[in-house]
């Protein structure tokens, strides 16, 4: 997963007027692609067969019929099958449809309309477990990104602010305990309730030379319930423990 050449969104290609319908653009197409150009579902969207259809409308800016073909690039599979049907939505402008997936994998998508095309490539994934969802996040925050190589057992949510780099708040989720905790300092961990169950909140992170920086912009909070381990970060935001235990709704310290 970690190799597949994802085509993440970019609102600079995309014209002021038409940023509605995509974040992702050539002179003939507008597509909206899924945060850091990853397909991530369920399984219960998964069919009997192992493929996944994901809904995908694009706007046509030149005249035509809109088709979509593609390959999966890492392995053997089936042909991408593009489901766009033509009643309706006249010669230009946008049109709904779906792309049909044969199975997971990195994938390597050409959308054609007359005689130009778009090529981008997606990694589908199927995350096990439903991960956790902030209930609170700064204003204008959104995902943009989702951690997936340590699938099946974690997968991370990755919000920010779109085209800007002033800091970011993961939120991951585990199936079962976490392998890679590292212990904190005594003296900087805050024991909070989460959810009704015992968690831990510190600020500051290690540096490279295994050294505790409490005045590190960064900031941790980590429990577990129900055979999960949860861990929401944050750093670059200013945020304290208050603010993290917010974006788990329903917390206190």
């Amino acid at each position: 997963m970690a190799s597949c050449p994802v085509t993440v969104p970019d609102m600079s290609t995309v014209p002021t007027g038409y940023r509605y319908y995509g974040n992702y653009a050539n002179d003939a197409l507008i597509v909206a692609l899924e945060p850091g150009g990853k397909n991530v579902v369920l399984p219960d969207v998964v069919r009997a067969d192992g493929s996944i259809s994901r809904k995908m409308g694009m706007y046509r800016r030149v005249s035509g019929q809109l088709t979509a073909v593609g390959k999966r690039l890492d392995a053997p599979a089936p042909p991408v099958v593009g489901e766009y049907d033509p009643k309706g939505y006249g010669d230009t402008g946008f049109q709904s449809g779906a792309i049909h997936f044969p199975s997971e994998g990195c994938w390597e998508i050409t959308a054609t309309v007359g005689d130009a095309s778009l090529t981008f490539v997606t990694l589908v994934v199927v995350a096990p477990f439903e991960p956790l969802s902030p209930a609170w996040l700064p204003e204008g925050f959104q995902m943009i990104d989702y951690g997936v190589i340590d699938l099946p057992e974690s997968i991370q949510y990755i919000f920010g602010s779109p085209g800007e780099d002033d800091g970011k708040i993961i939120v991951e989720t585990t199936w079962g305990l976490r392998e890679d905790s590292i212990p904190y300092p005594e003296d900087v961990i805050q024991r909070v309730t989460v959810r009704g169950q015992d968690g831990v909140c510190v600020q500051g992170a290690w540096d490279a030379q295994g050294k505790w920086q409490t005045g590190v912009d960064a900031g941790t909070l980590e429990w577990t319930a129900e055979g999960f381990s949860y861990r929401i970060s944050q750093e670059g935001l200013g945020l304290n423990c208050e603010d993290l235990l917010r974006v788990t709704a329903g917390s206190s310290q």
